[in-house]
């Protein structure tokens, strides 16, 4: 098997195999379907809405609810070595109920959402990516002429699960190519529906090595290489979709590199080092040596502003950050409003609609050019 190495949204592999039979075709007429098919899939249990969604029977929507209406708590593992169920579970509930897209991130991730989506819409739907996150694996080295070699920790969960066995035994479980599951990972409506089969396929064996597989980000990558799917970096390269990748060589990121694709593959890592230096797209620049020369850098680091996430920020840095970047906002504004009474522009009123667009004319002056479409400011 051969990737399609065509076309910037070509990130899937071609199989040759027989579709499964949709589970879900009727999902989203009733929530209690929806709960039915999560128990089948991830859990002993169904899904637990607001008791005013399931006291009315409705449709679920996304439409006419509050904030606190989205949160919807699925009774599974909440420990550290259950977190690969809890995010496969999160999934299929967004398969269940016709979710276009899913992002999975992790509570210590410093959010702006407008610029998040923004860059999200910019870079992955809009270029038809499946699966989009930071690639997080591989090092550089002189060990093999691709010049890269895989680098797994396997005692990262040392201390944080919960059953103390597993806090002595170095990790054994899958060891896939993957993207950094605590900078967080965008997934298609097509590669949700590919956790899904997989899932219903492989349910069994899934529970059976469920504190095996303790990586959630390995576990899922497992899953959608497995399904045909292959990771694009958030700059956009994908890395490993070169010309003779197979799903057994995509399975096993250590040998890969040692492999006859290795090189092609250390080029594509090449260019996504530049490019993470170049474009600030870089969710490690906060971890590895970062020194802030200011206080603005410190609070809204390149990479934050660029992409519109930073990862391992402590709860207190969040509200700093958030604060900081509140008042940044309300002082750009201000600056504008000032300039635009130097030159004398009226700017519209918030929540107004402007019809006019200018641009500059001779020194300080300025003219209309041509309505604009309402848009408000």
């Amino acid at each position: 098997t051969t990737a399609d190495v065509n076309g910037a949204g070509a990130t899937s592999f071609e199989f040759d195999f027989q579709p499964m039979d949709d589970p879900f075709a009727q999902a989203d007429d009733n929530p209690r379907r929806a709960s039915q098919l999560l128990e089948n899939y991830a859990s002993d249990e169904t899904v637990v809405y607001k008791e005013q969604q399931t006291a009315n029977d409705t449709p679920l929507t996304r439409t006419g609810l509050t904030p606190a209406d989205h949160v919807v708590k699925l009774d599974v593992d909440d420990t550290y070595e259950g977190l690969p169920s809890k995010v496969v579970a999160a999934i299929l509930w967004g398969t269940a109920n016709d979710y276009d897209y899913f992002f999975k991130v992790d509570s210590d991730v410093f959010m702006m959402p407008t610029k998040f989506m923004a860059f999200l819409k910019r870079n992955a739907i809009d270029k038809g990516v499946d699966w989009m996150g930071s690639e997080n694996k591989m090092r550089e080295t002189d060990e093999n002429p691709s010049g890269w070699k895989c680098s797994l920790s396997r005692v990262w969960h040392y201390g944080k699960c919960s059953r103390p066995e597993l806090n002595s035994m170095p990790y054994e479980g899958v060891n896939p190519i993957s993207v950094d599951g605590g900078h967080g990972y965008f997934l298609s409506k097509r590669a949700m529906r590919g956790v899904t089969e997989y899932v219903d396929a492989m349910y069994d064996l899934m529970e059976k090595n469920k504190y095996v597989n303790i990586y959630e980000d390995q576990m899922v990558s497992h899953i959608l290489i497995n399904q045909g799917f292959l990771p694009v970096d958030f700059t956009g390269i994908a890395v490993f979709n070169v010309p003779g990748i197979t799903q057994l060589a995509a399975q096993n990121s250590c040998t890969l590199m040692t492999g006859p694709i290795g090189p092609a593959v250390g080029e594509n890592l090449n260019k996504m080092a530049h490019l993470r230096m170049s474009t600030g797209i870089n969710m490690y620049e906060t971890i590895f040596g970062f020194t802030p020369m200011s206080i603005d850098e410190s609070m809204l680091p390149r990479s934050l502003l660029e992409v519109g996430i930073q990862p391992y920020v402590t709860p207190q840095s969040m509200l700093l950050k958030f604060g900081y970047w509140q008042r940044r906002m309300e002082n750009e504004a201000d600056s504008m409003r000032n300039e635009a009474e130097e030159l004398g522009v009226k700017l519209p009123a918030d929540d107004a609609e402007d019809t006019t667009t200018y641009e500059a004319k001779g020194e300080g002056g300025t003219e209309p050019v041509s309505p604009a479409a309402e848009t408000k400011a």
